[in-house]
């Protein structure tokens, strides 16, 4: 269990997984990508992962939000 966003920006950092973060939290890194999830969320969030380590798990995480995104913008590009 991640305690902090501070870990939780070193795991994603180290390729170990991806968040779903309020935007005033975060802290970039190289190489960090950053996608807004749309307006079906109550506050600003973004998906953070490191762009190398698309797995299967956010594979369907990601076809998921966009299918449901109103806007119908892709977050494959």
């Amino acid at each position: 269990m991640v305690d902090t966003v501070s870990n939780q920006n070193t795991l994603i950092a180290l390729g170990q997984g991806f968040a779903i973060m309020p935007k005033e939290e975060l802290t970039t890194v190289e190489d960090m990508y950053m996608e807004g999830l749309g307006e079906k969320f109550t506050e600003i969030l973004l998906l953070v992962y490191m762009s190398k380590n698309k797995n299967q798990s956010l594979r369907g995480l990601l076809r998921f939000v966009s299918k449901s995104n109103s806007d119908g913008e892709s977050l494959f590009e």
